[in-house]
């Protein structure tokens, strides 16, 4: 009678030592995905193309056509003035959480992170009349920010810093840089 238990208990030890000897599956490392996107902005709108260069790490491109305005008055009344110029912005980025939000099961969709970058981008510039122009001008602004998925294709994106600025005509100046958009991701996504 006893024969048939050890047979039994050995059997099942046997099942049971194969059924934990497999390889756990292989998990996907987090990384930075390579994505095309259009972005809009209060006063104007943009296309990205963000390349993934490491893990943590991407090279933004961005070609924008941003938008001022102006107010004034005469003697006929207040006219407000909407005026339009092409900007080119290049910005690598450091994506330093990344892997912390993806260790805690936070969603990092459509690069979902805070990140420092180094920003920097020429405005063509535009004349509109006499009295009207956005002025050609060159900016490197150090900044920190963050990007939020809203849902499969939509993102939010803010960053903050302090930016020194080119125009054509006058020196170097020092100026606040906010920037707010909100995005949309097509085409496929894809890691390094």
């Amino acid at each position: 009678m006893l024969l048939p238990k050890i047979k039994l208990l050995v059997a099942f030890l046997c099942i049971s030592r194969l059924a934990t000897a497999q390889e756990p599956a292989a998990v996907p490392s987090p990384e930075i995905e390579t994505m095309h996107s259009a972005k809009l902005t209060f006063l104007g709108l943009s296309y990205a193309y963000e390349r993934a260069l490491s893990p943590r790490t991407s090279l933004t491109a961005e070609l924008m056509l941003a938008s001022d305005f102006q107010g004034r008055s005469d003697g006929w009344g207040t006219t407000i003035d909407i005026y339009l110029a092409p900007v080119v912005n290049v910005e690598p980025r450091f994506y330093y959480n990344f892997l912390k939000r993806t260790a805690k099961g936070k969603n990092t969709t459509n690069n979902s992170a805070n990140y420092v970058a180094l920003s920097a981008d020429y405005t063509f510039g535009s004349n509109i009349s006499d009295r009207l122009r956005f002025e050609q001008a060159l900016s490197v602004t150090p900044k920190w920010g963050l990007r939020r998925a809203l849902g499969g294709q939509f993102f939010f994106e803010s960053a903050v810093g302090l930016s020194f600025r080119k125009p054509v005509y006058y020196s170097w100046r020092l100026v606040p840089a906010l920037n707010v958009k909100f995005g949309y991701v097509f085409g496929k996504r894809t890691a390094r």
